[in-house]
């Protein structure tokens, strides 16, 4: 049986929760999380707390579709100031579910967020977006990440790149999918030159296989970062339209590389034999 959970917080210790955690009962809840605190701070232990306990009973398929239905139909009738308002209550409370609502209807499906850490990407300006074929499409999928993850002793950990491959062992297999580098983009946290190439050279150094994801060319330029690299190691390409621009006219074809280790693909086991080409 399913139990729904939820969190209350203010910011300093002379506000109340108590408006925050009848509503939440008002909505359901059982279990209720309450924590003080700014969110400036963005250690938050009962936080951190309530989505561990979501994640060991997992987000079931109903929950998703309870969540997106009533959204959705908020979103409907409300359009982008509903978006934008689920957008401040993700950034400062962080509910998983709120945060699948974003993804699929920000513009683009992007996932970016700001220096201060806060998701800003803005509203896809769809407001009949969740439609009941889309919701039950992400319910499948979320049904089908919930059994594949099912019995696997996965640890999603966020830290630097460093550590990660600092961990590597030779047989396992590292997938990268960092920050374009070159793409004159701000990310959070920032990614230099420096990082990328020192990126570059831990990746040639690993005794491991890898795959590494970058932008190789549009009609401008070429990425020489690809070039100066990896110019020797196998690649796959893939081209498309770089939905990004404010106007038609700028979302010009870009090119994406897929660069492997040449162990990554020599293996007779190897998923990757089965790509229909590589450079």
């Amino acid at each position: 049986m399913n139990k729904t959970f939820g969190y209350a917080r203010v910011s300093t210790a002379k506000q109340t929760t108590d408006p925050q955690f009848e509503l939440l009962r008002q909505a359901g809840c059982e279990e209720i999380f309450v924590e003080k605190g700014s969110g400036a701070n963005r250690t938050r232990p009962e936080l951190e707390k309530l989505l561990q306990t979501v994640r060991d009973g997992d987000i079931t398929g109903c929950q998703v579709r309870e969540h997106l239905e009533r959204e959705g139909e908020t979103l409907l009738h409300n359009g982008e100031s509903h978006y934008y308002a689920v957008r401040e209550r993700f950034n400062d409370v962080g509910d998983s579910l709120d945060f699948l609502f974003l993804n699929r209807s920000c513009f683009n499906g992007m996932m970016r967020f700001n220096r201060e850490g806060k998701f800003n990407v803005p509203f896809c300006r769809k407001p009949e977006r969740f439609r009941p074929a889309l919701i039950t499409k992400i319910v499948n999928q979320v049904e089908w990440a919930s059994t594949v993850m099912q019995g696997k002793d996965w640890e999603f950990v966020v830290q630097d790149w460093s550590k990660t491959l600092a961990a590597v062992q030779a047989d396992d297999m590292l997938y990268c999918d960092p920050p374009y580098i070159g793409r004159h983009t701000d990310y959070y946290n920032g990614f230099t030159t420096v990082e990328a190439n020192e990126l570059a050279f831990a990746l040639r150094s690993l005794n491991a296989s890898f795959a590494l994801s970058m932008w190789l060319e549009n009609q401008y330029r070429r990425n020489d970062y690809v070039d100066r690299w990896f110019s020797n190691y196998p690649k796959r390409t893939l081209s498309h339209f770089y939905h990004l621009g404010a106007t038609e006219k700028l979302r010009h074809e870009m090119t994406e590389v897929v660069v492997f280790s040449p162990e990554a693909i020599t293996s007779d086991s190897s998923p990757l034999l089965e790509a229909p080409k590589f450079d």
